[in-house]
């Protein structure tokens, strides 16, 4: 069994899974009447990114991973700005910045 057999269902498992949160969450910001950029921008934890950083570093991670071990090297793909009813691992809300925050 090869690196890449285990990895790549394991990542569709944890994209899936981070799908059907983001759809969880869509429904709870429009029952509640709450602005869906809210939740994106929520931190679970001070130290934590926002859920939409957190969203593209996982679809980042599974991306770049994969195409390593398929021999493809690291693949650029451009941001697309989406609103959280269709955001899904692949096409992650942009982030201003890389850093981590220091607010603690």
């Amino acid at each position: 069994m090869s690196l890449s057999e285990i990895a790549v269902p394991t990542f569709v498992r944890l994209l899936g899974s981070l799908s059907g949160f983001l759809d969880k969450a869509a429904a709870h910001a429009e029952a509640k009447k709450i602005d869906p950029a809210v939740l994106l921008g929520t931190r679970l934890f001070p130290d934590m990114f926002p859920l939409a950083r957190q969203v593209q570093l996982a679809s980042d991670f599974a991306k770049g991973t994969t195409a390593r071990l398929a021999g493809l090297g690291r693949q650029n793909m451009p941001m697309r700005r989406k609103p959280l009813m269709n955001s899904r691992p692949g096409s992650p809300e942009p982030s201003s910045s890389s850093s981590r925050s220091t607010k603690r």
